[in-house]
């Protein structure tokens, strides 16, 4: 689950620091996190809120709020759950 994990939260870079620049593991410590604290019957909202949680205590900032963190949670939920994101679904994306 950490490596489904982890290639959303480094396509959403929630920090900018990937397109900044810095090493494509720079979330790696959030991402297990993450995947540490969520279960496969998690919904996205507690996924979103462990995200809300993880980050905001790594970053030392409340920009992460889980209402921020939930179309993320929602892809999460998606990819563990091998549900394909369709055309018609809003969060489908070209780059996704």
């Amino acid at each position: 689950m950490f490596f489904k994990i982890k290639s959303i939260i480094d396509q959403w870079d929630p920090k900018g620091l990937i397109a900044a620049g810095s090493s494509p593991d720079i979330y790696d410590p959030e991402s297990r996190h993450i995947a540490n604290r969520i279960r496969l019957n998690s919904s996205p909202e507690e996924i979103a809120e462990v995200m809300s949680s993880v980050l905001s205590k790594t970053f030392h900032k409340n920009d992460f709020s889980v209402e921020h963190c939930m179309h993320t949670a929602q892809k999460i939920f998606k990819e563990i759950h091998n549900i394909p994101l369709a055309k018609k679904d809003p969060l489908w994306k070209e780059e996704y």
